[in-house]
């Protein structure tokens, strides 16, 4: 017969077993996790090919963008001293086409009389449709009916209302712009608040002065700017643009431009990256654009990443560009999706 003291025996060496054994199945998992992770650090997994879909890419319209003076010196002025080692591939998003269908001048009719057109067009040609507001006849509206895309212009430059007053402040004039464009069936996930520039402006004459101070300021610009798209920022080809612009006086948009594409998030291709340094001999060799005027002949290269590049011009892809950042806001930006996948 088994004892009292065998049986506490047994069970402290039975506990001790089991506790022995979960702690070696969890040295056993550690081990397996650390393995795989310094595998992967010593020998990455090779990234998936590209697939290369659409054939090749019509080149890369940049002449948006401010053109690479002549006599210009780069140089690498990375944290590391050289350039980055990005990656090798990136998806190329599908853009839908212009179409104009039926009921399409009827409903543009609709949508502008929220903003004050409600008469008939003045003057059509194709699909450009221009409209005159009664009550301001230097208020004037350029509207495609196909894309949705428009111009407003007015006569502020010459407002005396506009002239003596001043913005009540920077978030009551993106309000006022964001305000403006929901009229146009905006997805604002796609053009969210966070992604918003603003410049403050006083009006000299019949020209506008950018101004640091809000209380010097008549008029605040408001550009709305594309959500990253895989994590990737989407630019425009100048600092100073966006899809979505408004010139705000203090309690309206005087001055409006919509010129978005529509990208078709799930329709998209991989395709393979020319590297960052042939896009740096593209660039010295002046095949890039600028995003805003150059002080002098240098250009020190801190950075270089990869961002999506949205025209105003219609484009049948939405294409990556290399971005050589410099000081203060300036960049250059060069087509990064690789030379044999582009149409000669």
């Amino acid at each position: 017969m088994t004892t009292l003291t065998e049986t506490a025996i047994f069970s402290r060496k039975f506990l001790i077993w089991v506790i022995s054994g979960i702690g070696l199945i969890i040295i056993l998992v550690l081990l397996l996790t650390l393995g795989g992770t310094i595998k992967n650090i010593l020998l990455p997994p090779k990234p998936p090919p590209a697939t290369v879909a659409f054939g090749k890419l019509a080149r890369l319209d940049l002449s948006e963008g401010i053109k690479s003076p002549v006599g210009i010196t780069y140089s690498v002025e990375t944290i590391k001293g050289e350039l980055p080692s990005l990656p090798s591939t990136i998806k190329v998003f599908a853009i839908q086409p212009e179409e104009s269908s039926f009921g399409a001048l009827e409903r543009t009719k609709i949508t502008v009389a929220k903003i004050g057109f409600n008469q008939n067009p003045k003057e059509i040609s194709g699909n450009t449709v221009k409209f005159q507001d009664t009550k301001e006849e230097d208020r004037i509206l350029t509207i495609d009916i196909a894309s949705g895309n428009f111009q407003l212009e007015s006569n502020y430059l010459n407002n005396p209302e506009i002239i003596s007053s001043r913005p009540k402040s920077i978030d009551e004039a993106i309000e006022i712009a964001s305000t403006f464009f929901s009229n146009f069936n905006i997805n604002k996930n796609d053009f969210p608040k966070e992604k918003v520039d603003t410049f403050k402006y006083r009006l000299d004459g019949i020209s506008l002065t950018e101004t640091p101070a809000l209380s010097t300021a008549n008029l605040v610009e408001v550009n709305f700017k594309r959500a990253d798209l895989d994590n990737i920022s989407v630019v425009s080809p100048q600092e100073k643009q966006a899809p979505l612009e408004a010139l705000v006086s203090k309690d309206k948009v005087v001055k409006a431009q919509l010129s978005q594409l529509f990208v078709k998030k799930n329709e998209f291709s991989t395709y393979p990256l020319k590297g960052t340094n042939r896009a740096f001999e593209d660039l010295k060799a002046g095949r890039g654009t600028f995003n805003k005027n150059l002080k002098g002949t240098t250009f020190p290269i801190r950075d270089v990443t990869i961002a999506y590049l949205e025209t105003k011009n219609p484009q049948e892809f939405l294409q990556p560009v290399y971005v050589f950042k410099s000081d203060e806001g300036l960049a250059a930006y060069v087509a990064a999706v690789d030379d044999v996948w582009v149409k000669d």
